[in-house]
C-alpha cells in the first residue's frame, strides 16, 4: 500500500465509523479501489439506505464529521 491509499482507506473508515454511530444495527461496508488513482466507497447496505441519505443527508453528514469538503 501506499501513503496515498492509506489516507483514502483511513478516511472512509472514519466516514463509516461514523455513519455507523448514527443508524442503529444496519450494514456499513466500505470498498477499497485501487488504480492509476486510489478511490474508496461507503455503502449503506439496506434498503432504507437510500432513504436514510435522502431525508436525513447520513452520508454526506457522516463525511463531513470526518473532515472531508463535500460538493455536488
Amino acid at each position: 500500500m501506499n501513503q496515498c491509499g492509506d489516507a483514502v482507506d483511513a478516511a472512509a473508515e472514519q466516514v463509516a465509523d461514523n455513519v455507523r454511530a448514527n443508524i442503529d444495527g444496519l450494514p456499513v461496508f466500505v470498498n477499497s479501489f485501487r488504480g492509476d488513482r486510489q478511490a474508496a466507497s461507503v455503502t449503506i447496505a439496506d434498503e432504507s439506505g437510500l432513504e436514510l441519505q435522502a431525508v436525513g443527508g447520513v452520508l454526506t453528514r457522516a463525511a463531513s464529521s470526518a473532515g472531508l469538503e463535500v460538493s455536488s
